[in-house]
């Protein structure tokens, strides 16, 4: 298993910089550039598929206050949140904010949580983020459109590879987010953008 250190220099190294990092906090413009993509990078990847090392279940039951009309309850969303996979049951729910509306008292949901735990990557993954780390921070480091295509195509293939080894640890209950399956079957999504082609 990978540690942030070993991904900040494989980051480096896919950037082709140079540089010899040898703390996440080296006082270098490389480990500052890379120090300042890696909790949103980190974040975002984390909701690029059904992830299964960043898969929590929970029964919601906490109560915040009902919502004013259209709902009957809103259910307070876990502090490590990011993305809902499935809602137990056939009713219809809303994600608003850091709250779920539904009519529904109880809401039994799995999902997409914020894992910050490194050492709980896959290398596969911890290769795919030090990618992904690397594409954001190009441009600071080494102001090359030609590097940053170059990243932007090898991640795009090492995502599409990530999806498929993390598929073949089973979708068990039916997990999918809508629209990712399409994704995941013919690649047609613009990673930069976020919009589908």
């Amino acid at each position: 298993m990978a540690t942030q250190l070993q991904i900040y220099k494989m980051a480096a190294a896919y950037m082709k910089s140079g540089a010899t990092i040898t703390s996440t906090s080296d006082n270098t413009a490389v480990v500052n550039a890379l120090n300042l993509f890696w909790d949103f990078t980190r974040d975002w990847l984390l909701t690029q598929d059904i992830w299964r090392f960043a898969i929590k279940r929970v029964q919601l039951t906490t109560e915040t206050t009902a919502p004013v009309f259209g709902w009957t309850y809103a259910k307070a969303l876990p502090s490590d949140f990011l993305m809902p996979v499935k809602v137990i049951g056939d009713y219809p729910y809303l994600i608003e904010g850091s709250t779920l509306v539904s009519n529904t008292d109880t809401v039994d949901l799995i999902y997409i949580y914020n894992n910050h735990a490194v050492t709980d990557y896959p290398n596969w993954f911890a290769k795919l983020l030090a990618l992904a780390l690397a594409r954001e921070a190009a441009m600071v480091v080494t102001q090359s459109d030609t590097v940053l295509q170059g990243l932007d195509q090898k991640f795009r293939m090492e995502l599409n590879e990530a999806r498929y080894v993390n598929s073949l640890m089973g979708y068990s209950d039916n997990l999918r987010i809508d629209g990712l399956d399409n994704i995941r079957s013919t690649g047609n999504i613009d990673m930069i953008s976020g919009t589908f082609e």
